[in-house]
């Protein structure tokens, strides 16, 4: 094989195995509609990050058929957003995204995200991954 072909070949798998896994998180719009009435419902305004993580994971609830794991996802995201606002964390910042993250995945009993790490470049350049 001609290295153009194995480049194409390379470059379709990695397309089919993104379209896979972003269909492994896809959600009806009925979820979603009730996902975000119940989020509202819990206080949480919309357009906030406490908002779209509460949505994300109360829609994985209702899409499931479990509505009473949908009520203690909003439950977990309103009483994250509450504790995120006494820590004095500004709403509009990537700290208070983290820490509703961070706040509802303790909640859940889930281990917290390891901090992003960095690596610098002799050049200057920092790439975080």
């Amino acid at each position: 094989m001609r290295r153009h072909h194995l480049i194409v070949l390379a470059l379709a798998g990695g397309l089919g195995i993104a379209g896979v896994s972003s269909l492994a998180l896809a959600q009806t719009g009925d979820a979603l509609v009730h996902a975000e009435r119940t989020c509202f419902d819990y206080g949480i305004a919309p357009n906030s990050a406490a908002f779209d993580a509460c949505v994300r994971r109360t829609a994985f609830a209702y899409d499931r058929g479990l509505p009473t794991l949908a009520e203690r996802e909003a439950s977990m995201a309103a009483n994250a957003r509450n504790t995120c606002l006494r820590y004095g964390i500004d709403p509009h910042t990537l700290g208070y995204r983290q820490c509703v993250n961070n706040e509802i995945d303790r909640r859940a009993g889930l281990p917290p995200a390891p901090p992003p790490r960095a690596v610098v470049y002799p050049n200057s350049r920092v790439i975080y991954y």
